[in-house]
């Protein structure tokens, strides 16, 4: 089992935001896979046939850490009034 982990920290108005998100799968006898970076060719997330490096960026945003976090982020930033805030 593998699991990656990413969280995004946002200071606003002195306050610490923490945003996470989490990416369970396994890690692949052999790369498969030609997008992405780093580990993507051998990570395959739970629940996939295949590794984030045979995935569209769209595809892979929607279930990967990094998408989830930011997703979070996002949500969270659309509900905050940020009107005056420079």
């Amino acid at each position: 089992a593998a699991r990656f982990k990413t969280v995004i920290a946002l200071i606003l108005n002195g306050e610490t935001i923490f945003f996470s998100g989490v990416a369970e799968g396994t890690i692949t006898k052999k790369a498969a896979g030609d997008k992405g970076f780093g580990y993507d060719p051998i990570f395959q997330p739970a629940g996939e046939s295949r590794t984030f490096a045979q995935m569209t960026l769209a595809e892979k945003n929607v279930i990967s850490h990094r998408g989830k976090a930011l997703k979070q982020l996002s949500s969270y930033l659309n509900q905050v009034n940020l009107a005056g805030l420079k």
